[in-house]
């Protein structure tokens, strides 16, 4: 008697879950074709597991087919956006330094229709709103806690020389998480007084990464015991990778730099339309949320439910990115990546 008992039930759930996965396909079919979608991203937009997590969906939700094409930096990326031949819709993962310093909005149009009333105003740097912020982060500093008990709490602090040769920072060239940290030296110490403070800080430079990911597998292993990086980091790692529970967060006393990645739809989108419609869907909680768990920033709609674990991390951050105006990035920038290069590069 127990036995058929079980097999009943279990033949309820299987037509149920059948019944669904049916409902599901009916419901899809029923939608009409919306047509086909291009993203340029960077690499780390599939290796961070992002693409597959919110493209799946937006499939299901819109019936239309995605395409990515992937740049290994945001150099290249910017690059492409320049070459008149091309025909994508979206554009994801350009930061904030990199948009005003290259100039990359003037590639993407204006959102007029888009609701943004749930997104956190502070943030959005670019008002004609042709680029929008759907991730962010204020910089800090990561550490190993296993190796390293008592952080460096400045960056007067960062240099003493009993910290010679431990600290990973990524590179301004082809960094974004760079040049945001190029951007804050400069916004703490002058056009003049970073260059001292980078002279300061060169001997206790371990390695000059291409971008965060390498930087952080560095931290990873304990070939080095800090970088420059993203203050979500610890608590990202708390949520998603227990294992690696020594990696801790700080804040400088001089204050942070805000650091955030976003997106746009092209001039000459192909499909604008559904461009308008996933930039909507980026930008809701249920993606948002997705945002978090992949990239380890935090969301920029304010209805997103936060894991529980970033309880613990302070959200409220003194922020210096308005001590540098976009002018004076657009022309200084160059200067800034020559005096890096001559006293940071190996």
């Amino acid at each position: 008697m127990k036995t058929k008992l079980t097999l009943l039930i279990l033949i309820i759930l299987l037509s149920a879950g059948c019944k669904k996965d049916s409902d599901t396909s009916q419901a899809q079919a029923s939608l009409p074709f919306a047509g086909e979608l291009t993203i340029y991203a960077l690499d780390s937009f599939r290796s961070s597991g992002l693409e597959n997590a919110l493209l799946s969906d937006f499939r299901k939700l819109m019936n239309c087919q995605v395409n990515t094409i992937l740049f290994e930096n945001i150099k290249s990326l910017a690059t492409a956006l320049r070459d008149s031949s091309q025909h994508a819709d979206i554009v994801l993962g350009i930061d904030n330094g990199f948009a005003v310093s290259d100039t990359l909005a003037e590639h993407f149009v204006p959102h007029p229709d888009l609701n943004l009333e749930d997104i956190n105003r502070d943030i959005i740097q670019d008002y004609s709103y042709r680029i929008l912020p759907y991730a962010q982060s204020h910089l800090g500093l990561v550490y190993n806690s296993k190796i390293l008990p008592k952080p460096p709490t400045s960056f007067g602090e960062l240099q003493d020389a009993r910290h010679f040769n431990q600290v990973a920072v990524c590179d301004p060239q082809f960094s974004g998480l760079g040049r945001a940290t190029l951007y804050w030296s400069v916004a703490l110490f002058g056009s003049d007084g970073f260059e001292h403070m980078l002279k300061a800080l060169r001997k206790n430079v371990y390695r000059i990464y291409p971008d965060q990911k390498t930087a952080l597998d560095a931290l990873y292993k304990g070939e080095c015991r800090m970088m420059l990086g993203l203050n979500t980091t610890a608590v990202w790692l708390m949520e998603t990778d227990p294992d690696k529970k020594d990696i801790k967060t700080s804040m400088f006393q001089e204050g942070s730099y805000l650091y955030t990645e976003c997106a746009g739809i092209l001039k000459d989108a192909p499909n604008p339309a559904l461009a308008q419609k996933f930039i909507a869907y980026l930008l809701s909680p249920s993606a948002q949320k997705l945002v978090i768990y992949k990239t380890g920033m935090l969301p920029v709609n304010r209805k997103t439910l936060m894991p529980n674990t970033y309880s613990s991390m302070s959200l409220n951050t003194w922020s210096v990115n308005s001590r540098l105006s976009p002018s004076q990035i657009r022309d200084n920038t160059p200067a800034w990546l020559d005096s890096w290069m001559r006293l940071m590069s190996y």
